[in-house]
This record gives C-alpha cells, sequence and structure tokens, in this order.
C-alpha cells in the first residue's frame, strides 16, 4: 500500500504544512537532511518556484497539486530517482529534461567537460559520442558559444531527450544518430571527440544501487565482462580517423581501467595519453593527442 493515502492529507494546504507533510513521511524511509531536500525540490518542480520564494509567500497548493504531490512523495518512497520523478537535472547550471531513456548526469562528468574546454582552442570543432540527454555538448555549447558542438547517440530515445533539451536551452547544436561499434562514417574531421561510454562491466551490476540498475537505461552503463574496452578500442580507432593533427580525444573512464584504457590508446597510435583524476581522487579520465 502506498505509504501517501488520500486519507492522510497535511492538515492545510497551506506550503509549509504540506512540506512538513511530505517530509515527514519521507523520514520513515530517509534521513531528516535527505528527507526535507527531495520535498523541497519535489515543490520546487511541482510549482516552478523556487522552493525559498514558495516558502516567503507560504504558496498555496490547489487540490490537484496535492494529489500529484503524494503520487510524487509515494514514486520518491518506492525507490525512484528523484530526477526522473521531477523529470529534472542539473549540470553546471543547466536544467535538463530527464527520463529513464538517458543516464543522469554525473557531477563527475562536469570535470570531463573543463577538461575538454582546457585542451581545445575557443573555436574548436567538437562532438559528443554517446551524448545521452545531451549534458556534455549542451554544457558546452553553452559555455563556449565560438565552438561548433555535435552530438550523436545509437538511441532515438536519447536523441528525442537531447532534441528536447536543445530546444528548451536555445543552443545551436547538431543531433544525429551513430553506433560508436559500426562501420558508419562521422561528417569530418574534429578538434575534439569527447565521449562518457559505458564501461561497467556486467558482473558489477549485483552490487551497484537497485535506483540505478532498474532505472537507468542499461545500454548506456554496461559492457561485457569479457570486453571492458569495447568502447574504447572504437574510440581510439574514430579518433585516429577522424581528430584533425594534434586533436584530443577526452573519455570517463571506469577507475579501475586506466591504466588499460592508457595501453589501448597508446597502442592504435595517439600520443600524450594521459590518465587524470577527479575532485575525489579517482582516475576519472583520460585524454589523449592525435600526433
Amino acid at each position: 500500500m502506498p505509504l501517501f493515502e488520500i486519507h492522510n492529507w497535511p492538515s492545510s494546504n497551506e506550503l509549509l504544512k504540506v512540506a512538513a507533510w511530505g517530509k515527514s513521511g519521507l523520514q520513515t524511509k530517509f534521513d531528516d537532511r535527505s528527507a526535507q531536500q527531495m520535498t523541497a525540490l519535489l515543490l520546487e518542480a511541482l510549482l516552478s518556484k523556487p522552493y525559498f520564494k514558495l516558502k516567503l509567500e507560504n504558496t498555496l497548493l490547489s487540490e490537484p497539486e496535492l494529489i500529484r504531490f503524494k503520487h510524487q512523495l509515494n514514486r520518491i518512497y518506492d525507490g525512484e530517482a528523484l530526477q526522473y520523478v521531477t523529470s529534472k537535472a542539473h549540470f553546471f547550471d543547466l536544467e535538463l529534461f530527464v527520463a529513464p531513456g538517458v543516464l543522469i548526469p554525473r557531477p563527475e562528468t562536469e570535470e570531463l567537460v573543463v577538461l575538454a574546454e582546457s585542451l581545445s582552442p575557443k573555436n574548436a570543432r567538437i562532438i559528443d559520442l554517446g551524448t545521452g540527454s545531451g549534458c556534455i555538448a549542451l554544457a558546452l555549447k553553452h559555455r563556449n558559444h565560438g565552438m561548433e558542438v555535435l552530438a550523436a547517440d545509437v538511441s532515438p530515445e536519447a536523441l528525442s531527450i537531447a532534441q528536447k533539451n536543445k530546444k528548451q536551452l536555445s543552443l545551436d547544436l547538431e543531433l544525429f544518430q551513430f553506433d560508436m561499434l559500426s562501420e558508419e562514417k562521422l561528417p569530418g574531421k574534429f578538434n575534439a571527440i569527447l565521449s562518457n561510454p559505458p564501461y561497467i562491466p556486467e558482473h558489477e551490476k549485483r552490487d551497484m544501487p537497485a535506483h540505478v540498475t532498474n532505472q537507468e537505461p542499461a545500454l548506456a552503463l554496461f559492457v561485457p565482462n569479457e570486453d571492458p574496452l569495447l568502447f574504447y578500442k572504437a574510440l581510439s580507432r574514430l579518433a585516429r580517423q577522424y581528430l584533425l593533427p594534434n586533436g584530443v580525444l577526452v573519455v570517463e573512464i571506469h577507475e579501475d581501467f586506466a591504466q588499460d584504457v592508457k595501453g589501448t590508446f597508446l597502442d592504435i597510435g595517439l600520443s600524450e595519453v594521459k590518465i587524470h583524476k577527479d575532485l575525489q581522487g579517482k582516475d576519472r579520465m583520460v585524454s589523449a593527442v592525435n600526433g
């Protein structure tokens, strides 16, 4: 039976009473801070206004809004990711639409964008392969309007979501379907190729949180146990073929395979191959130069 039933309405439809009601229910499963944060973020998304403003105004919720809020609380309580419940995720200062067809953008992937910016000329032509929600490509374009940014994904659902984000953010971005593992051709040469490809071996699935394995797309997460470098091999070939001289390949990696990815890039003839740590001190990215 859902936790938040219709007979258990808050004592008033004033925002502060509704928020307290939502928080008290979530506290039966989550710690106090998490319950408070999730309640505030749900109300922000529901009412399209920053929570501090809602509190100041002590906004009154309508009956339909209360019903929708109750439904969202039940989804959170049942283990659904907050970003999928609200259909919103933040990446840098961008608010993106997300759904279960794409990964929820992670903060560490922001570091991939920053690294790519530091290695690319201001007017670079860049492509993001396996774009998902479009977070990497859209952030690059938003932060560097002089760059020409393209983005591709094998999933039609992901491309639809990226297209929605492109339109919502009014950013000039070329999107198209592309399978990194195929013999398809890319449109021209690039100063940089970026990717956050699937890199988690299937056997690690059993140790991962259920809200990730049950909700986020397996296509974007997992690789065969027997070939964990599958996408890095493909990306290294694409880099040799489509990067301009001195162009860079920048990828996010599984921390356990940093040396293996580095070796793969060196073996195909890329140079200046470097492993980069994230802010947590983990091996998180590898960069290489075509030349």
